[in-house]
């Protein structure tokens, strides 16, 4: 059996069926509202007298998300700082010269794929971390006791004790 599934827009003021959706901004805020042909051009003949005055902007620029590889490698470095005793904030953009000195000496010392692997450990253990969460997370060392239970189904689930 088919199912058709029919959008139907309303207008927002009137109530009625909807021919258009209109966009528009104002203290920053973005909005839309769903009109009629006259409430549409009612609205666009209001505004007239303010946009002819008006200038048009470009559009604004938003900055795309921090990715997770990203946060990490942040509070790594943060951590890096703290142990070599220099002052860093809790949240915000790192200092250039920081990030560059992090990067000097993890990349002057560290020569192999190995080595690499043996100082993040070393980093995580001293914040407390283990690398015991399988699947390559990472858990706090601190927390409720895990103990291997047997199924029948998956095989080793992990239960609470």
């Amino acid at each position: 059996m088919a199912t058709r599934t029919t959008v139907a827009i309303q207008d927002d003021l009137a109530g009625g069926p909807a021919e258009q959706t209109v966009q528009f901004g104002l203290d920053g805020a973005d909005y839309e509202i769903d009109l009629n042909a006259e409430n549409a051009a009612d609205f666009r003949r209001q505004l007239a007298p303010f946009l002819d005055h008006a200038r048009i902007a470009s559009a604004r620029q938003r900055r795309p998300a921090r990715t997770v590889a990203s946060r990490v490698r942040s509070s790594r470095i943060r951590a890096w700082a703290r142990d070599q005793g220099i002052q860093v904030s809790d949240r915000g953009r790192l200092p250039a010269s920081v990030t560059k000195r992090y990067e000097g000496v993890s990349s002057g010392m560290l020569t192999s794929a190995g080595d690499k692997a043996d100082h993040l450990a070393r980093e995580d253990h001293a914040r407390g971390l283990s690398p015991m969460g399988g699947s390559g997370c990472r858990v706090p060392v601190q927390g409720p006791r895990v103990r291997p239970v047997m199924t029948a189904r998956s095989g080793i689930a992990a239960a609470a004790a």
